[in-house]
């Protein structure tokens, strides 16, 4: 690919001993705009803060503009050109809507994105430029988190779940700004929750979704027909995947079902949250439970769930 800006390959990352990433590998060329799709747990938000340094791969590497960054502290990288929207905005609540956008320029990145810049883009933040950031809507915290990002003058621009919790008028007005940025040639790395929107307004060039139905076939259709759909099955290396019902029938102990949450992530690929969502639990309590079975597994026979 000519002009690549981003490049991950074999990317493996791991909280503790339970893996999030199986071997995840892509691309991103100079004013591409990518959407990495899955449901929940299937491990987008993951990559995207191994892409921008709050996370540190186990294997494989993240190479941005020719050099391998992997590991590099999320404050580097920002100087570099990569910049994120969280999941969740994470404004800073001590600040107001003028701080929290200067805070994105700490960088000291020369470019467009000056505060004046991001007023014209969101006018409704000048407005409302003394207010406490956190006394915002959450369709303006959201126009909030995306200037702070954009006032580093970013090269690489990473959004994980911009549209989540708003109502669809206020997502249709941020995906006309991400047209509206992507058309200055940025490069942005988007996650979920953008095809639906993003492949009619055009500024979808490519897509990988991560997860057997995690995506709705009537999106999946309009992607395969545009060119723009890679799917890599989280799965594909648990040939004998047995559903939940089956993997915890018959279980009588705490030990028991700890056994066979390690069984059901481990072997058999399920995310903590698909685990939690099943058994009623909070993931937490997954998270536990897998730490307690694999101490207890590794020490004993291990339990044969698939019988």
């Amino acid at each position: 690919m000519a002009d690549r800006v981003l490049v991950v390959e074999d990317l493996k990352v791991f909280y503790n001993e339970f893996q999030a990433l199986f071997g995840v590998s892509l691309e991103v060329a100079a004013g591409e705009t990518v959407a990495i799709l899955g449901a929940n747990g299937a491990g987008k938000t993951t990559l995207l803060n191994t892409i921008a340094g709050v996370l540190a791969p186990r294997r494989g590497k993240v190479v941005y503009r020719g050099d391998p960054v992997s590991g590099s502290p999320a404050y580097r990288l920002c100087r570099r050109g990569i910049s994120m929207v969280p999941e969740g905005r994470r404004i800073f609540p001590s600040l107001t809507v003028e701080e929290n956008l200067e805070v994105g320029a700490y960088s000291g990145r020369r470019g467009p994105w000056q505060r004046e810049a991001i007023y014209n883009l969101f006018p409704i933040l000048r407005e409302r430029a003394r207010v406490p950031g956190t006394e915002l809507s959450g369709g303006e915290q959201q126009m909030l988190a995306i200037g702070r990002a954009l006032m580093s003058n970013p090269d690489l621009i990473l959004m994980d779940e911009i549209s989540l919790g708003l109502a669809p008028l206020v997502v249709q007005e941020l995906y006309k700004v991400v047209r509206a940025v992507a058309e200055r040639r940025y490069r942005q790395f988007v996650e979920a929750g953008l095809a639906e929107t993003a492949l009619p307004l055009g500024v979808l060039h490519s897509s990988l979704v991560v997860g057997d139905g995690a995506v709705p076939s009537h999106v999946r259709d309009q992607l395969r027909g545009a060119g723009t759909l890679e799917e890599i099955p989280r799965e594909q290396r648990f040939a004998l995947r047995l559903p939940l019902v089956t993997l915890f029938a018959g279980v009588a102990s705490r030990s028991e079902r700890d056994a066979r949450c390690v069984h059901a992530v481990r072997d058999h690929g399920y995310t903590m949250r698909a685990v939690a969502q099943f058994l009623g639990v909070h993931y937490m309590t997954v998270s536990r439970a897998l730490s307690r079975g694999e101490a207890t597994l590794a020490s004993s026979a291990v339990l044969d769930c698939e019988t």
